[in-house]
């Protein structure tokens, strides 16, 4: 009797043995543990390295802007920066009395500023590890008992000069890096601030909110460009820009990935809802070419950026992701405490993507 494929022979006849019957346990077992092995080498494919050091929840992930270095921010209250090349950490932040929600690199890949629930911002040098106090005098770092009882977001502008950070006050702070003062503040948003991005040049910021909104600030003028609308409130919100600043990418809680013409404020594409979870981090690849985003499905999908057709998917669980400077390599961080590392082709190459 020739069996279709994936089945096993099955005999209606009387002479059917109990010896028959357990060679038949036999072969289900061993299919059943190839079809295991089989799923572990497809999870797997593609990773590169995986980083243990974290004792829980890891909440960010981002690469230096040369490239060499990983930073990381988790539930335990620390943050720790790894050697990309080796997969070894490099030195552990310790001073936080919360957990770290973001990390940021200065342009020059030097300093490292995180963000923590404690309310504050903390500026650290690469180099030593050392926490670095503002020159202005201030004993307390950045951002500290001001306006936000938890801070959730952290970024560099693209010169180095500025620190932006939001938290639960729903208000923009703009810190001197060099003086440790505060130079501004954007008020705009009705709930907490969940994510900021600088444009490429620096004329504009981007932040995120539970409030279910985006604000484009002129930084210059300190005041709203533009204000987007689509995501439902009450869901935290990530953003990202285009390596040309002319596209943003978000991701909520509301389940869905939207895409946006910054000059115009209009989505370019219908919005993507890949899962019934939540959208936890977005990304877009350094050539500008391929849209990021990993869901609390534990699966991580890309798609064109031009077209909006999807081009992978990945059974990857991950709280954030972050692409490195050439593009080569997507990092993923999350729940279970480690950061792996992956060649991103082969992620996007993955059959049976949808």
């Amino acid at each position: 009797m020739k069996c279709p494929p994936n089945q096993l022979p099955v005999s209606p006849m009387p002479w059917y043995s109990q010896r028959h019957k357990s060679v038949l346990y036999v072969l289900a077992a061993a299919l059943a543990i190839c079809a295991a092995l089989w799923h572990v080498a497809d999870r797997d494919r593609g990773l590169k390295a995986s980083l243990r050091g974290h004792t829980d929840w890891i909440r960010f992930v981002t690469f230096s802007p040369d490239g060499s270095m990983l930073a990381t921010g988790s539930k335990d209250n620390t943050a720790k920066i790894w050697d990309v090349s080796t997969g070894k950490e490099i030195t552990t932040l310790r001073g936080h009395t919360g957990e770290v929600w973001c990390v940021a690199f200065s342009p020059d890949s030097k300093q490292l500023a995180t963000a923590s629930v404690d309310g504050t911002v903390r500026l650290w040098s690469v180099v030593t590890g050392q926490e670095q106090i503002p020159p202005a005098g201030h004993a307390e770092p950045l951002g500290a008992g001001v306006r936000a009882l938890s801070i959730f977001a952290v970024a560099f502008s693209p010169d180095g000069n500025l620190l932006a950070l939001g938290g639960t006050g729903g208000i923009v702070q703009l810190w001197g890096v060099g003086t440790g003062l505060e130079v501004g503040m954007l008020d705009g948003h009705e709930n907490a601030v969940s994510s900021l991005a600088f444009s490429n040049d620096g004329s504009l910021l981007a932040s995120g909110s539970k409030d279910g909104t985006v604000i484009l600030w002129d930084l210059k003028k300190l005041a709203i460009v533009r204000i987007l609308k689509g995501h439902w409130s009450n869901s935290p919100i990530r953003v990202a820009f285009s390596p040309d600043s002319k596209m943003l990418a978000t991701g909520s809680h509301d389940r869905t990935v939207r895409l946006w013409e910054v000059a115009s404020g209009q989505e370019l594409t219908e919005p993507k809802k890949p899962s019934a979870w939540w959208v936890s981090s977005v990304a877009i690849s350094p050539d500008g070419q391929i849209l990021a985003a990993s869901l609390l499905d534990r699966t991580t999908r890309f798609w064109d950026v031009h077209t909006g057709d999807s081009v992978g998917s990945a059974k990857i669980d991950a709280e954030s992701i972050a692409f490195s400077p050439d593009g080569k390599t997507l990092a993923t961080a999350g729940v279970d405490c480690k950061v792996r590392l992956w060649n991103a082709e082969e992620l996007l190459n993955r059959p049976g993507a949808h």
